[in-house]
């Protein structure tokens, strides 16, 4: 017979260790989830770490939301501890700001009943993502709710209309004193006034544990990105910037938030929309010189041979940064020959003359694996023979039609 936890001469901080190295073993898991309540709950914790419960109040997912509303509410159901990622989706995907302002009413009562009823039933949510609402359609009770999820530490705003940009941050800052990440996309912001700190709040207490910062920089995030350049948003803590630039009139704001973070920031994924080769201002927007902490950059877009000039720039802005140990980049091949179309002997010069001797370069690949012509591997290693002797280039690739993804690991090594 199994000795329950109180019974065991082991105690309950080794159990709890021996669990949690099982973490990969889903069988055993289960097995030990049926010893104990104690045991129980440990091994579903390991069980279900990305469950993912969806709120969604669109007409062709109400089914789904209420089905999920009766398991939470049944008789003795322990769900709802076990559910630490919560994405609300509202009803206003595709409407204008005016528009929200006069349909989808019932969508939103019956928002709020389901918040109202479901939110108390989880207390352990770490990941809330809100999307397609209306923030000021949205109930002080509702809020209220919302508030109480106070183990969140990311948040994200997507697509959320509402007055002032004011209204989500101070809400954000209030509502989760934990709140590590912080992500702000594609918003409709009708006033876009300035960025107050309460009076109450201390400068030291204001979005304190804020780690991770991602933006989509556009008009609607201008006042959050002020309010930082200003110093009203402290980014003492900042450690991982996630920046997406898609008009280029707002590289200059995206350059001066690099250099504001620059003391502090180890990781910068960019995502820089098309940028051609007659943007003249010189210098280039965006320059990583000043980031002396920096280990790890990202290029998010799918690179084209148009776009090697502006890598350039970033590349050899950064090319002083001693510790940095890890760029990213991405390229598309289509089914055509040589179809990248990218220089990659001149990039491989630029990764060369990076004052790291030993930073790595990944190459995330999507390729039509009927495409005709030398395989990805050999025009990397041809095109980038040094790096590829040097053990420093490695290669994901990406089947486009089928969506599978290969780990070639260091090329040449």
């Amino acid at each position: 017979m199994v000795k329950t936890p109180q019974e065991a001469t082991i105690p309950i901080e080794l159990q709890d260790q021996v669990i949690e190295n099982l973490c990969q073993d889903v069988k055993s898991l289960a097995a030990c989830s049926l010893v104990s309540s104690h045991w129980s709950d440990i091994a579903r914790k390991l069980l279900f770490p990305n469950f993912v419960a969806f709120i969604d109040v669109r007409s062709n997912e109400i089914a789904q939301t209420s089905k999920l509303l009766q398991l939470l509410a049944a008789p003795h159901s322990r769900l709802g501890l076990y559910i630490q990622h919560v994405q609300i989706w509202g009803p206003d995907h595709y409407l204008g700001i005016e528009a929200t302002q006069t349909i989808h009413t019932e969508e939103y009562e019956y928002l709020s009943e389901v918040l109202q009823t479901i939110l108390p039933r989880l207390p352990r949510v770490r990941d809330l993502l809100l999307s397609s609402l209306s923030w000021d359609r949205i109930s002080r009770e509702t809020r209220a709710q919302l508030s109480s999820l106070s183990k969140v530490i990311s948040l994200e705003w997507h697509r959320i209309f509402c007055g002032h940009l004011n209204d989500l941050v101070q809400f954000s800052n209030q509502s989760f004193p934990r709140l590590e990440t912080l992500r702000m996309q594609d918003l409709r912001v009708k006033n876009n006034t300035q960025i107050e700190r309460p009076n109450l709040v201390q400068p030291s207490s204001w979005f304190a544990c804020l780690r991770t910062l991602a933006l989509f920089v556009d008009e609607s995030t201008v006042p959050f990105l002020d309010g930082i350049l200003s110093g009203i948003i402290p980014v003492e803590n900042l450690y991982s910037l996630d920046l997406e630039v898609l008009d280029k009139a707002n590289l200059a704001l995206a350059g001066a938030l690099i250099r504001t973070t620059a003391p502090t920031i180890s990781v910068i994924r960019l995502n820089i929309g098309p940028v051609r080769q007659d943007f003249y201002e010189n210098p280039f927007p965006i320059s990583l010189s000043q980031n002396i902490n920096l280990r790890v950059l990202y290029f998010a877009p799918w690179l084209v041979s148009q776009d090697i000039w502006w890598l350039e720039k970033i590349i050899t802005s950064a090319s002083s940064v001693r510790g940095l140990e890890e760029i990213h980049l991405r390229f598309v091949a289509s089914g055509t020959p040589n179809s990248f179309g990218f220089d990659f002997s001149s990039l491989e010069g630029l990764l060369l003359a990076q004052s790291a001797p030993s930073t790595k370069i990944v190459m995330e690949c999507w390729e039509d694996e009927r495409r005709q012509g030398p395989s990805l591997s050999e025009t990397l290693i041809s095109s980038m023979s040094e790096l590829s002797k040097r053990g420093q280039l490695s290669m994901v690739l990406f089947d486009r039609y089928e969506a599978s993804k290969k780990d070639f690991g260091f090329l040449g090594s």
